[in-house]
């Protein structure tokens, strides 16, 4: 999940149109109350980090090569979906609308 929203970050930054608009005041309760709902568990389990081993089997979670090999490719493949998606997006917005070919069919297209 962390992959795919970097991914989607980073897409949206260095090869997306960016909204040329002069005011990006403050912004709706929408996205606000989503970056909150993250925010709180990952705070919390940030708190725990020394408690969570013990609820397994008690020895401390220490990374392997399992681990990072799984970790790695989970994280390459969601920002592979999310590259995907946004590639799909990207594609279907640049066509021409069906309407504007039906009312100007001279006309060239933007």
């Amino acid at each position: 999940l962390t992959a795919a929203y970097a991914t989607r970050l980073w897409l949206l930054a260095f090869r997306g149109r960016g909204a040329e608009l002069p005011d990006h005041g403050k912004q709706p309760l929408a996205m606000t109350s989503v970056l909150w709902i993250l925010a709180v568990p990952t705070i919390a389990f940030g708190l725990t980090v020394g408690a969570i081993g013990d609820w397994f089997d008690g020895h401390a979670l220490t990374p392997s090569l399992t681990t990072a090999v799984l970790s790695t490719g989970v994280g390459l493949v969601g920002g592979l979906v999310t590259y995907g998606a946004w590639r799909h997006t990207t594609a279907l917005a640049a066509r021409t609308p069906i309407g504007a070919v039906a009312a100007h069919p001279d006309a060239e297209p933007a």
